[in-house]
């Protein structure tokens, strides 16, 4: 036995040597104690192994160098457990590694440029639960305190301020209640006591709800969204990049030269974060986990994109350390692995950013607000007593006109008054009435037989103090397919051979391996029909032998056939030389002599349970839109209120008519925003334009909510797709007290848990399907297998979930012989370990490791703004037409568009829309004349031809007197609808001053007589024409 495994053995003290980077190593310098993730692994084995050891803490180089020294030489190392980077550089200088202690890799740290909160994270503050018990008791609350008011005025007690009808007072109810909710009423406005009780149990309610609200929202705004100018490592050219010196060139391939740094001590690490907060670097490429553990507790720094170039982390030993010792080791690790240590020590180390992200805990229950809502009820209860006790007996009724209560003993307190007022209700004696002073204006009922109040409904007192139920409120208010192995108990060996079995030197002279494997998803694919295996393992498996020059013969088959076939001597024809197959290494077999590669793959278990239900997410709506466009459709229904407002207005200073939307300002602006936000919301009508630029202005707004909803409609459907899995079993915590299977090989492994599940077999695909249909069916409640196998199983299936985290890690590997010389499993190691460097395992999972598709949604599903740019391009086109119809008869009056009924005075009504509008425009900018038909009211053609000379300002007037500006002008004016009526071409004396809606009037400035010709005459109206044309 070599150095380290003697001075073990002797009890002689082992030197260990590491170096502090966290999360593995950490180091207090002022108490000198170490620990750890590497550091508790280590003392756990060493506990098991009974080692002896001196701790030595040193930089990383000393570190590494002193792995190579001679024991002979004070400054060498035994063992270095620091998480080191299991790299072809160190292993091709006879450094030697334990199995793999961490599965790592490199993540992109970049500075953060901003940040944005969750736009719609306001929707998450409440749980579903609550947003329905807020909506469900304002509906009770509108429908008590709508039966309350109802019965104050049916017993005649006086007016109210809600319909009597059922419809109409629900309406007016259940607005007040919510409306009071969300802040948009000023108070409920009732009247009966009963009701006001229910209105302050709601009051008290809603405040409280509201307060609740502001607090979980302001706790959740610290939710952020980090924006970054990069995205992951593709993004990386053209940046400056920096990174570790001695893994700078592995970056190459990524199309990046990053800076080559020291990292030596925890100093150089974190001299590398600041060059990054401060900008001095773009981006900054480490190990995933000490990335993640420095920035945890820091946001301005942050990791982004993906882990990439896997690596596995090892313990490592001094050159001259025995195979042997290394297997103790590795043995030792194994049964850690299987007690679920790895698990335990990556939930204590491995830290996550607490930048960005929100505790569910912060999601608010409807159990927070119970205590609120009790109280609300039982104001409701009081209410509804007050409600019925008048009925109950005519003694007593709270009610009088104007709401206050029958205090015929004001001078009590109010729980006095109360107490008293039920008492009496509830009593059979009579009363006898005394009265105080005049002075005091309270009448004062004392019990006794001497006077008998009869129960007359007729007979009430009313107080004509009307502030005593304002006294009283104030009280109130202000106090795929494949085979299964997953599992773990497999053969685990050292990488030795202890049976002196001949060396297989056929195989490494070229002759052909016999590789066996057993198909079992995603690691191993086999087609029977084609005999084409792929996968996983096959691929990898693949790339080694090419590297090595191997030559092999495949042989599929069962699980438990390939593994036997590993233990048979090579002279056997049914023996196996390599198996690719992705075996679980496991304490199972320690004694077996089948031997393993470094792992391939890390593994664990996973709780796969049958689906109970799902829920939709209710609150998905909002995120069907990026918040780009909600903010667009935002802007642009304020621009186009504005837009609207100022059209209409500009028609009515213009005195082109009456329109419907306020002159000034705030209650103009308040209407044309109602009505375009209520369009978009499907909330009115119509938005009432009466001006043709308004017109067109709503047409184009009228068409950007029709793509919008149709839009946002389609997004919707898709969205809803995404449900949250809802299952009585959410982890393997959960397990005991439930039917559960497992394969039978690791059925054992679960006893830790509490759990003694069912074992099933699984030599075949078909073994592992059968067993997810007894999930599904219900036959099994819960079914532990591996996590990769249930994940590709389950990728498209939605009756069945995975439930929980991994646990229990299990590291996956491929299988030798027990013949197998050393030396060939180390050149396969180091192959394994190049790919490793190239990214093949990356590439490999990123091929074959599938995700579930249940209950996610695709990012394309979320509809930005440039998805709807179009519409927008179309309503701006819109909105600049509308408004260069309204600038125009400001720039020339020779062209307005504007008449009575927001129609334009369409001097040549009788072409067609596009003839009619070119015809238009250029005549508003045309200095010749024109010619031009009128047709006035009903129809009727009043002037066929008349040629203006001068280019001509028309309007409408349908008041009774004609305005001022028509009086003082010269103009031509003709009734189409009254025979009788007569023009005037000299003076406004003789204009007649009974004109009706339906007269056109034609205003030619400046005017004379030469400008008007005749030039034909109305058959159905001679007389008219005749005697214009004699003034003329």
């Amino acid at each position: 036995m070599a150095v380290a495994a003697a001075v073990a053995q002797q009890g002689v003290p082992l030197r260990v040597c590491t170096s502090a980077w966290a999360p593995f190593v950490l180091f207090n310098v002022t108490t000198g104690v170490l620990s750890g993730y590497e550091i508790d692994l280590f003392e756990a084995v060493a506990s098991q192994l009974k080692l002896s050891w001196n701790y030595s803490v040193m930089e990383w180089d000393d570190m590494m160098n002193a792995l190579l020294l001679p024991r002979s030489d004070p400054s060498h190392c035994d063992i270095a457990p620091a998480s080191i980077p299991v790299t072809t550089a160190d292993m091709g200088a006879s450094i030697k590694f334990s199995y793999p202690t961490f599965r790592s890799g490199y993540a992109v740290a970049v500075g953060v440029s901003g940040k944005s909160t969750d736009y719609w994270g306001f929707t998450k503050v409440f749980s579903w639960e609550l947003w329905v018990a807020m909506l469900v008791s304002g509906l009770g609350m509108s429908i008590l305190v709508w039966l309350a008011e109802r019965d104050f005025s049916t017993r005649g007690m006086g007016k109210i301020k809600y319909p009597l009808q059922f419809r109409p007072g629900m309406y007016e109810a259940t607005y007040r209640m919510y409306g009071k909710l969300l802040n948009t009423v000023d108070e409920p406005r009732v009247t009966s006591l009963p009701a006001k009780i229910m209105v302050l149990g709601w009051g008290l309610m809603v405040l409280v709800t509201i307060a609740t609200y502001t607090a979980g929202l302001t706790a959740r705004l610290t939710a952020v969204s980090i924006k970054t100018k990069i995205t992951s490592v593709a993004d990386l050219p053209r940046y400056k990049v920096g990174t570790w010196d001695v893994i700078a060139k592995n970056f190459m391939k990524y199309g990046v030269r990053p800076e080559p740094l020291p990292w030596n001590t925890e100093e150089d690490g974190l001299k590398m974060l600041e060059m990054v907060a401060t900008g001095e670097l773009d981006a900054l490429i480490l190990d995933n986990p000490w990335l993640r553990y420095q920035l945890a507790n820091r946001c301005d720094i942050t990791i982004v994109g993906r882990l990439f170039q896997y690596v596995n982390n090892a313990v490592g030993f001094n050159a001259n350390t025995s195979q042997g010792f290394i297997d103790q080791y590795n043995s030792a690790l194994a049964q850690l692995i299987e007690d679920g240590m790895y698990e335990t020590l990556e939930l204590a180390y491995i830290r996550e950013s607490s930048c960005g992200k929100v505790d569910p805990t912060t999601t608010i229950g409807f159990y927070n607000l119970l205590g609120v809502y009790v109280i609300m009820a039982a104001c409701c209860v009081l209410g509804l007593l007050l409600m019925v006790l008048p009925r109950l007996s005519s003694r007593f009724d709270v009610d009088i006109k104007g709401g206050t209560s029958m205090d015929v003993d004001r001078e009590q307190s109010f729980v006095g008054r109360t107490v008293s007022r039920i008492g009496r209700a509830l009593s059979t004696t009579g009363s006898k009435p005394s009265m105080t002073s005049p002075a005091a204006g309270v009448v004062k009922v004392a019990p006794g037989p001497s006077v008998t109040f009869k129960e007359n409904r007729s007979m009430r007192l009313f107080s004509e103090d009307s502030s005593n139920l304002q006294a009283v409120t104030e009280v109130l208010v202000h106090p795929p397919s494949s085979d299964p192995p997953t599992g773990a108990d497999r053969p685990f060996s050292p990488a030795s051979n202890q049976q002196g079995q001949p060396v297989n030197d056929e195989a490494l002279q070229g002759v052909p391996l016999r590789v066996c494997t057993s198909a079992w998803a995603p690691f191993v694919f086999y087609n029977d029909t084609t005999e084409v295996l792929s996968g996983y393992e096959i691929d990898l498996f693949e790339a080694v032998a090419s590297q090595l020059k191997l030559s092999f013969e495949y042989s599929v088959m069962d699980w438990g056939d390939m593994m036997n076939a590993l233990l048979l001597p090579l002279n056997d024809s049914a023996h196996c030389d390599i198996a690719p197959a992705s075996i679980p290494v496991t304490t199972t077999d320690l004694n077996s002599l089948i031997q393993f590669s470094t792992p391939t793959f890390r593994s664990g278990y996973a709780v796969a349970v049958g689906v109970s239900g799902k829920s939709t997410d209710y609150w998905g709506f909002a995120k069907v839109f990026s918040w780009e466009l909600w903010v667009a459709m935002l802007i642009s229904g304020l621009g186009i209120s504005i837009l609207v407002w100022l059209a209409e207005r500009d028609f009515s200073t213009r005195g082109m008519g009456k329109i419907k939307y306020p002159l000034q300002f705030r209650p103009g602006m308040y209407e044309a925003t109602y009505r375009m936000y209520g369009k978009l919301l499907n909330t009115v009508d119509e938005p009432r334009v009466t001006s043709l630029p308004a017109k067109i202005m709503v047409l184009g707004w009228g068409l950007t909510v029709l793509v919008t909803i149709a839009t946002y409609t389609a997004g919707l459907t898709a969205r809803l797709t995404a449900v949250t899995i809802k299952t009585k079993i959410s982890g393997v915590a959960d397990l005991p007290g439930y039917k559960v299977g497992t394969w039978d090989a690791i059925a054992k492994n679960f006893i830790k848990y509490g759990v003694r599940p069912e074992p099933l077999p699984w030599n075949t695909e078909e073994d592992g399907l059968k067993m997810l249909e007894m999930v599904a069916t219900g036959e099994l409640d819960a079914l532990i297998l591996d996590n990769p196998w249930l994940r590709y199983q389950l990728a498209g299936r939605c009756d069945i979930t995975i439930v929980g985290r991994m646990f229990q890690y299990v590291n996956n590997a491929v299988g030798f012989n027990a013949g197998t010389p050393t030396a060939f499993i180390d050149q396969y190691n180091s192959a394994l370990a190049q790919l490793i460097e190239d990214g093949m395992y990356e590439t490999l999972e990123l091929a074959y490791i599938r995700e579930s598709s249940c209950g996610k949604v695709d990012p394309t599903t979320t509809i930005g703004f440039y998805n709807l740019l179009g519409v927008y391009v179309i309503m701006a086109a819109c909105t600049v037409l509308g408004l260069l119809l309204m600038v125009l008869p400001r720039l020339s009056s020779r062209f307005d568009v504007d008449i009575k009924g927001g129609t334009s005075v369409e001097i040549d009504r009788e072409r067609s829309f596009v003839g009619r509008t070119a015809s238009r425009i250029g005549r508003a900018f045309s200095t010749t004349g024109s010619r031009f038909s009128v047709t006035g009211g009903g129809g009727a053609k009043v002037v066929p031809d008349v040629s203006i000379q001068q280019p001509a300002r028309m309007f409408y007037d349908d008041s009774s007197n004609l305005r001022t500006s028509v009086v003082s002008a010269t103009a031509v004016i003709v009734h189409p609808n009254r025979r009788n009526s007569t023009g005037t071409l000299s003076s406004a004396e003789n204009m007649p001053t009974d004109l009706s809606p339906g007269l056109l009037k034609v205003v030619v400035e400046p005017y004379s007589p030469a400008d008007l010709e005749v030039q034909g005459k109305p058959d159905n109206d001679k007389k008219l024409v005749k005697q214009w044309s004699s003034e003329v």
